[in-house]
């Protein structure tokens, strides 16, 4: 891992928006998007919006505490989805070793979903799988905006100057140092 990447809000936007324009070009037909819980659902939300899809559901799948992989443990029940018609958008926000993706594909289409694509916004180089649509490849690790407690917590209860350190270093918003040391004023 080379460093972190912090896309802003703006960058994000861009993504969803160059997937989109992607999605379009290929006249695609999709019905039904689903996210996968929890790093999919804002970039699900904003590709729901560009491609006007309003049908968006949600699946959560963990793999990953901070930094650390774990095996894939399935939250939800893919029996969601009734109707084997539909076309499926599978949406997360970044393929690292691809394991979630291809755990949920092949999840769905077991459970008879014959048109199922992929979209993350951002790939990793030594990812097992290739989402059939994104926005960037990166070696580094990720870290948006809609998990900067989830990233920072742990590191600021080991060390909280390394915490600011990395808030300062990656131009993440300052205040949330200062959430940070609420946080940890009040589990003392």
């Amino acid at each position: 891992m080379c460093g972190y990447l912090v896309p802003s809000w703006e960058e994000i936007f861009n993504g969803t928006l160059s997937i989109s324009q992607k999605i379009r070009k290929k006249k695609e037909d999709f019905q039904v998007i689903v996210a996968i819980a929890r790093g999919g659902w804002i970039p699900a939300r904003i590709i729901s919006d560009l491609l006007g899809i309003t049908r968006l559901i949600s699946i959560q799948v963990e793999s990953y505490k901070g930094e650390e992989r774990h095996s894939i443990n399935m939250l939800d029940d893919v029996t969601i989805l009734d109707d084997k018609k539909n076309q499926l958008l599978l949406v997360d926000d970044v393929s690292d070793t691809g394991s979630t993706l291809l755990y949920l594909k092949k999840k769905l289409e077991e459970k008879g979903q014959k048109h199922v694509r992929t979209v993350t916004l951002y790939v990793k180089p030594w990812t097992k799988y290739i989402p059939d649509y994104y926005y960037q490849i990166t070696s580094d690790w990720v870290l948006f905006p809609w998990e900067l407690t989830e990233f920072l917590l742990p590191v600021a209860k080991k060390n909280f100057d390394q915490a600011s350190e990395m808030v300062k270093k990656n131009g993440l918003f300052p205040y949330i140092l200062q959430y940070l040391q609420e946080i940890l004023k009040n589990d003392s």
